[in-house]
């Protein structure tokens, strides 16, 4: 069994309404998807659902209240596919549990065997967590919002503090960092397109955070005891 999986807080979810229209607009957008080709409104409402299609397609959707109060939500989802595999998709949201009583999602896809000698393969991210993102649902991980955009640390006292707790470990709390060293002002290795597009492939994985200029960097420097990077290298700083 091959797998992916990531955790990161979001936005409060008013009702299970809007997750639900998330995962069918994911479901819908998948190619040879049968499983919503028919669906009746009763089959998608009340605290479970499964939807079943001819080909061995499956979602589930499971929600658990207390009192009225959502309190968490998920899905699965299993598509398998005419080379013996299975691949299962599955996420849940508890509400109010991360940071500042955000919600957190927790998302795993794996690619399993169904077949002796089924080839694995490694699942890439789902586009679920594109379409979360890019709708703004994404939260406040400690020190840092969570997106598929970088951030660009301002040159400022702020900024250095930013820097300071990504260098130390204390920007985060469920994601690592992709920290991006400046070579001059506004100069790195790779291009700003190159960033915005790691920051877009990194987007509910990683943060990428990115430094202002090479001075910026003999500021973090003082603060950290010489253990920042510098000199346009990229660093992944661990949680």
């Amino acid at each position: 069994m091959a797998s992916f999986a990531t955790e990161f807080p979001v936005k409060p979810i008013a009702d299970r309404r809007a997750f639900v229209a998330q995962v069918i607009s994911w479901v819908r957008g998948m190619a040879d998807s049968t499983v919503l080709d028919n669906p009746r409104d009763q089959d998608l409402a009340g605290d479970t659902a499964h939807l079943r299609s001819q080909s061995g397609e499956e979602l589930r959707l499971r929600e658990l209240g207390r009192e009225g109060t959502l309190e968490a939500i998920g899905f699965r989802h299993d598509f398998p596919d005419i080379e013996g595999r299975l691949w299962r998709t599955e996420a849940v949201v508890r509400r109010g549990v991360s940071h500042d009583a955000q919600d957190l999602i927790r998302l795993r896809t794996e690619c399993i065997a169904r077949a002796q000698g089924a080839r694995l393969d490694i699942p890439r991210k789902p586009f679920l967590i594109k379409t979360i993102l890019r709708d703004g649902w994404g939260g406040k991980d400690r020190e840092l919002s969570v997106s598929d955009s970088p951030i660009w640390i301002p040159d400022d006292d702020a900024g250095v503090a930013v820097a300071r707790a990504v260098t130390l470990g204390q920007a985060t709390q469920y994601l690592p960092v992709v920290y991006i060293s400046a070579t001059g002002p506004l100069k790195w290795l790779l291009s700003q397109n190159q960033i915005e597009r790691l920051a877009y492939d990194l987007g509910g994985v990683a943060h990428v955070v990115v430094e202002p200029s090479r001075a910026f960097s003999f500021r973090v420097r003082e603060l950290t005891a010489e253990q920042n990077t510098y000199g346009g290298t990229l660093e992944r700083f661990p949680i």
